[in-house]
């Protein structure tokens, strides 16, 4: 794909946006508004956001990322406190 044929692309989503990804923000915004209303504040104190519901091609999910890293942080200080710092 040339430059040219991209940035044609481009211009064609944003005056006509696919409908599948329309409707998969929709759901997500729906599944978003039911988990915001179900969740308990105490045990999640942080709102979720559409974002949380979006499917990612491209990589892991937002929660799967912070879950990640709390797990990194986690044994990062356990090595620390085990080598007595």
């Amino acid at each position: 794909m040339t430059s040219a044929e991209f940035a044609e692309s481009l211009a064609f989503e944003m005056l006509e946006p696919d409908p599948a990804e329309m409707t998969m923000h929709l759901v997500a915004a729906l599944l978003t508004l039911t988990a915001n209303v179900n969740r308990d504040t105490k045990a999640k104190p942080v709102p979720y956001a559409v974002d949380d519901f979006l499917p990612n091609p491209y990589g892991p999910s937002k929660a799967e990322r912070q879950a990640a890293f709390a797990s990194t942080m986690a044994a990062f200080a356990r090595n620390r406190q085990e080598r007595g710092h």
